[in-house]
């Protein structure tokens, strides 16, 4: 809650999929969304995908996101 009003997302990759996380410091209060971005590398039977984050301004909120994927398919 310190840095609440620098911090203004918070964005982690390499999970290999697509999900999110509320962040709850306090009893049944989100305090914030950890945004977790799918992976390039197609293991565990996921498919590669990349997400594009933006931003108003360089230090601005996060506007929108979009999330693009490869579908791989094996013979």
């Amino acid at each position: 809650n310190r840095h609440s009003a620098t911090i203004i997302a918070h964005l982690f990759g390499h999970v290999h999929r697509d999900d999110f996380r509320l962040i709850n410091y306090r009893k049944q209060v989100a305090d914030g969304v950890m945004l977790l971005a799918p992976s390039l590398s197609p293991i565990r039977e996921n498919h590669p995908a990349f997400r594009l984050y933006r931003m108003r301004g360089s230090s601005g909120p996060l506007v929108t996101y979009e999330s693009s994927s490869k579908i791989i398919v094996s013979d």
